[in-house]
């Protein structure tokens, strides 16, 4: 279990972003609760006026003011009789009353609705900027829950606390109008709130704490289940593992539901022995009232009923305060993980002094280049170092595993190099503006991803392109054709990840997005590997005319494709072992040679 402390300084985290409101809002508690103290205690003249005669001389005080007096004074001033004067009063408290919780109702939602944007803003903007390496060592449903369910919880939490504040300032002010009224019967009732509050202590801690952790790890689980499932429904059909799937997720479920029913008993349970002790203690003060002298029940009638007025408002304050808190302890998990995610969540790190214009003139270099993935040791890279001239194509070959991906990552920044440095035009890559840096670069995935929607948006993917642009991009990716093929053509709706189309129909469709972009440099990360013959060729073609206006960083294990490279960098784990042309490499006799013979399965 977190300790309070701890608790607390994640309140203040998920609070702070608007202290100066918090601060406003606490003031206007403090008046929503006094306000509450004198609708009610208004009441009191109005049920005290009808048992008894009241002048000047035959006031008596009430606790320790004299209430009486007071109404008297308004009396004079307004010309009517006491009862009509204190129902005036009444109805003038409960109108500006009625105004003042509209508008206390409205400016805390402000600030709900303030701090929730401003959270939903922060997490996705974490999102944005982690690092690629989070994301690999994620479960993706996990993180989809985190990130999108649980979030949710921010506001609640926040909500829930406003609220459940609200209500206990309330009881606070209605408890010293007890008191006023009558000590005594309002010692017995803080005593009995002493216990309660324990009582209501223990169980949402020991039950509605301890469920809610467990139902939040087995909701992100019931995620994952349902992610796997959708992603893989292809294998899992095929092994006929759907009820193997379902099975597990129903387990799942149903224990889920049981720990809502102990959530939900948790939270309710404690408003209901309120309820019981309250209803008691009326009746035994009833009792004891009507066993009292005539004179005595003229007095303490009006006090019983003023004591029932304020004992259901305190009952009705106590079960909503202990409500939201309940809430708080429910959703708190949540919020614990939304806090994990927004503090240790690895981002990608920039110099301050963002460059936010650039263009890529001369070269590209790795200086010294190392890196390692988290909890590794072993070394991915290791002092890599090359540079790529502008308008050449460059090519990078070796084993799986030889590093060549990693390259590609840390040139995209998705990966950050513990040592070394990366440089365009002598400019630290980190020094320069995300959206600035990612314009100058086209990407083509090994699997490119599609978006569920047409294959034009596909295509366009938020470049601001004519119709006609886009053709001439799918022409150039030999896609073309086979887009006009299809029944809506470019309107054709794709699925899912594409899985309308064949892996070479959507590794097309990955070219001619990345071509529409009209990048300054061009990687790609075996753009061929899905497509036949004719249509590698074909690119292939396209590629090589691109080359003379394009810089060129290609990862290739059909050595076939990039026998025409400018330079060939040969990678052996995670070190260079040769570069050069196709023909000085072969004529070398070294690791490329071997490779390029022995036709490798891992390089075919």
């Amino acid at each position: 279990m977190f300790s309070l402390r701890y608790k607390l300084k994640i309140l203040y985290y998920f609070f702070s972003p608007s202290s100066g409101l918090l601060v406003a809002l606490g003031f206007l508690t403090i008046a929503y609760g006094l306000i509450e103290m004198a609708a009610v205690g208004a009441l009191f003249p109005v049920l005290d006026a009808g048992v008894k005669e009241i002048t000047v001389e035959k006031t008596d005080p009430v606790g320790f003011f004299n209430i009486d007096v007071l109404y008297l004074k308004a009396q004079a001033i307004l010309g009517f009789n006491y009862v009509v004067t204190s129902s005036i009063v009444l109805v003038v408290i409960t109108i500006f009353a009625f105004i003042y919780k509209t508008f206390y109702t409205y400016f805390s939602q402000k600030v709900l609705a303030y701090l929730w944007v401003y959270h939903q803003e922060e997490m996705y903007s974490v999102l944005c900027r982690a690092q690629y390496s989070f994301y690999t060592n994620q479960k993706q449903g996990k993180l989809i829950y985190n990130s999108a369910v649980a979030s949710e919880s921010i506001a609640a939490v926040i909500d829930s606390s406003i609220r459940g504040i609200s209500e206990a300032v309330k009881v606070m002010f209605l408890i010293a109008l007890l008191l006023v009224s009558s000590w005594t019967i309002t010692s017995a009732v803080a005593i009995i709130g002493i216990v309660y509050i324990y009582f209501s202590r223990r169980v949402i801690r020991n039950l509605v704490n301890k469920s809610s952790k467990e139902s939040l790890d087995l909701k992100q689980k019931q995620h994952q289940n349902l992610n796997e499932f959708i992603s893989g429904i292809k294998l899992v059909k095929v092994f006929a593992k759907t009820r193997y799937w379902m099975d597990q997720y129903i387990h799942m479920a149903r224990r889920n539901a049981k720990l809502l029913i102990k959530i939900q008993m948790g939270s309710l349970l404690p408003s209901f022995v309120i309820q019981l002790v309250i209803g008691l203690g009326i009746g035994a003060i009833g009792i004891y009232i009507g066993t009292q002298s005539p004179e005595a029940i003229v007095r303490l009638v009006p006090l019983l009923g003023l004591f029932v007025i304020t004992s259901n408002r305190i009952n009705g304050a106590i079960s909503m305060a202990i409500g939201y808190f309940a809430a708080i302890a429910r959703h708190f998990p949540n919020l614990i993980a939304c806090y994990d995610f927004l503090t240790t969540t690895p981002v990608i790190s920039q110099i301050k002094q963002l460059k936010t214009e650039f263009t890529f003139k001369n070269k590209m270099r790795l200086k010294n280049v190392s890196f390692f993935y988290n909890g590794s040791s072993n070394k991915v890279l290791s002092n890599v170092s090359f540079s790529i001239p502008k308008n050449n194509t460059v090519a990078l070959v070796g084993a799986s595993g030889g590093g060549k991906t990693t390259i590609l990552n840390l040139l995209l920044r998705l990966f950050e190099n513990q040592a070394g440095t990366i440089l365009i035009d002598d400019v630290d890559i980190r020094s320069i503006d995300y959206e600035t840096y990612y314009k100058i670069f086209g990407f083509v995935s090994q699997e490119p991803f599609l978006f569920n929607g047409t294959i034009f948006d596909n295509v366009l993917f938020g470049c601001q392109a004519s119709i006609k642009e886009v053709k001439a991009a799918c022409q150039k990716a030999d896609a073309h054709e086979f887009i006009e093929g299809l029944e809506h053509g470019y309107h054709t709706v794709v699925g899912d990840s594409g899985l309308k189309l064949s892996g070479g129909q959507k590794q097309r469709i990955g070219i001619a997005r990345a071509l529409l972009k009209q990048p300054q440099i061009l990687i790609l990360d075996e753009p061929t590997s899905a497509l036949d013959n004719l249509s590698e060729y074909r690119i292939q073609s396209t590629l090589d005319k691109l080359s003379h206006s394009l810089t060129v960083l290609i990862v290739a294990h059909r050595l076939t494709t990039i026998q025409y490279a400018d330079k060939i960098i040969v990678l052996k784990d995670g070190r260079i072992e040769q570069e050069g042309t196709h023909e000085s490499l072969l004529a070398s006799n070294g690791y490329y040679c071997e490779l390029y013979h022995q036709k490798s399965p891992a390089l075919i």
